[in-house]
């Protein structure tokens, strides 16, 4: 994923991309990526104390002074309402279950595995399927445009990039 968000930022020449749930992926997967010349000016422009968590929220609300794109993902990591992160005591609960089922010394369990597992026991995705996602600062601001240039996001044009068809897991170099 990470891979994937900054081809796709270098590839368009873009300050920010969003590759979250907004784009359909599963909460726990998502990332951005942004230059350090976008993140450095929206921290200048954005004085509000929640950018200071969210520090990308000025590039996420702001596409007429950021050039934005969302990531729309692609078929096999949307997964409406899973959550593979730790926000809940609910969400442990899943992922511990997951490790349990799934974790080997010195394999990494790819999402692959873990979809094929919460395809296969539907109870334990329901672990945390009552878990309601808090809310940031600015939410019902619009967002970036979803990104459509060229039909082909990097992730299909180079698998190699792409932990979901790789097996392997990404890297940030």
């Amino acid at each position: 994923m990470i891979d994937a968000a900054v081809a796709l930022r270098r590839a368009e020449g873009v300050d920010y991309v969003s590759a979250g749930s907004a784009g359909g992926i599963v909460r726990g997967l998502d990332c951005e990526a942004f230059a350090r010349a976008a993140l450095e000016l929206a921290g200048r422009l954005d004085t509000n104390p929640a950018s200071r968590e969210h520090v990308t929220l000025e590039m996420f609300h702001s596409p007429g002074r950021f050039s934005t794109l969302l990531w729309q993902a692609p078929a096999e990591l949307r997964r409406p309402g899973w959550r593979l992160c730790v926000d809940e005591q609910a969400d442990l609960r899943l992922l511990e279950a997951i490790y349990e089922r799934l974790w080997r010394p010195g394999h990494i369990i790819g999402f692959a595995e873990v979809a094929a597992l919460l395809d296969a026991e539907p109870a334990l995705a329901a672990l945390n399927a009552e878990v309601v996602q808090r809310g940031w600062p600015g939410q019902e601001r619009p967002g970036p445009p979803p990104h459509t240039a060229g039909q082909a996001s990097p992730l299909a044009a180079n698998s190699a990039l792409d932990p979901v068809r790789s097996g392997m897991p990404p890297t940030t170099g």
